[in-house]
């Protein structure tokens, strides 16, 4: 499933990081500088790998995949793929970093790990999973919901050519390519301290690019008769999390007694696990995501899903006015990310607003 997908990713930057070596962060940034030496250093450039023998079917069908996934991207999508993907990594492991996340027990409020250059992100990556637990451990000992994720794949935002990973090259064709439009869409427009912006402009990216890339080479993926496809599964997920996110949001807003607001939230994350239970058992599946749910749920963990879906439908809706011209349609998120945060947020509102409600929607010109 993509929304798996999408949780398993971020941007994390690095290069700039390089630079800024204070002797507070010294040890996070000299491991991170070590991270990307070592992807770097590892790189076996595609164009070498196809011509080998020694390289799986399999392996080379998912490295054929990714360079006409580029070409459409490029061509298509009036994405700029330049250098990247143009080697292949085997890291070894899993994932090729670990994703921190944090919030305050009765608060929807991510904690910000701020950067020179790149601005503030709700979350702080790791090459090395043990310091990333260890960053955990002391936010928990501060009363902090803490979730750690690990991370397929992520954007250096074009300051270095990102590699094709072991860690995300095995997925389901349209998984791989859906991917590949994500990270590439980081590239168009990074907006400092809006996680959500970033990430919910990417989701888009990568599920209208991918319903094209699929139209154009003729795929179709349609549910069996009376199924939920894979899509609108996600959307029902996403509904499901997003009514917790509110109900929480009044919790917390409210002037209870701290020990009754946290009486209060554990009732409506298990509220939240009876629905999903309910939900699967209505339409009689295996629920994708039966394993999101039956781990430990928390606020920093509930804010994963809304920093990658909050406004993906205004961005949707704004594609869709910008009737599918991809430079046209990014000109226009760059002009939104350029406005006072309260009037972007008003804009995206809006916009979603009219994507739930087609008769609401702009006239066209």
């Amino acid at each position: 499933m993509r929304m798996l997908s999408t949780l398993s990713r971020l941007t994390l930057i690095t290069v700039p990081s390089l630079f800024i070596l204070s002797c507070a962060d010294l040890g996070y940034y000299r491991h991170l500088a070590q991270g990307q030496y070592d992807l770097w250093k590892k790189q076996q450039p595609v164009s070498q790998l196809l011509q080998s023998e020694q390289i799986s079917d399999e392996l080379k069908h998912k490295l054929i995949l990714t360079q006409e996934a580029l070409t459409f991207a490029e061509k298509e999508l009036s994405l700029s793929p330049g250098e990247s993907y143009q080697g292949y990594v085997d890291t070894g492991r899993p994932s090729v970093v670990w994703n921190l996340m944090a919030a305050p027990a009765l608060s929807l409020e991510a904690t910000q790990w701020c950067y020179p250059i790149v601005g503030c992100q709700s979350y702080r990556g790791y090459f090395e999973l043990p310091r990333a637990q260890a960053a955990e451990n002391e936010l928990k000992q501060e009363g902090m919901d803490t979730y750690i994720g690990g991370v397929a794949a992520y954007s250096t935002l074009g300051w270095l050519n990102d590699p094709l990973l072991n860690t995300f090259i095995y997925r389901k064709d349209d998984d791989l390519v859906a991917l590949l439009f994500h990270e590439l869409a980081h590239k168009v427009i990074y907006l400092k301290g809006d996680t959500a912006f970033n990430e919910s402009f990417a989701t888009a990216v990568e599920q209208l690019g991918l319903s094209q890339w699929q139209q154009a080479n003729g795929i179709t993926r349609k549910p069996p008769e009376g199924s939920l496809s894979p899509d609108e599964l996600q959307q029902q997920f996403v509904a499901l999390v997003e009514e917790s996110l509110h109900k929480l949001q009044k919790i917390y807003a409210s002037n209870a007694p701290t020990d009754e607001k946290l009486q209060q939230k554990a009732a409506e994350i298990a509220h939240l696990k009876a629905r999903h239970d309910a939900w699967a058992h209505q339409l009689n599946i295996q629920s994708p995501y039966s394993h999101w749910f039956n781990s430990p749920i928390n606020n920093a963990k509930l804010l994963t899903v809304a920093n990658y879906h909050q406004y993906v439908p205004a961005f949707r809706q704004l594609w869709k006015e910008s009737h599918g011209q991809w430079p046209v349609f990014y000109q226009q998120v760059k002009t939104f990310a350029a406005h006072p945060e309260a009037e972007r947020k008003a804009q995206l509102s809006a916009l979603a607003l009219r994507f739930s409600h087609p008769e609401m929607a702009m006239p066209s010109k």
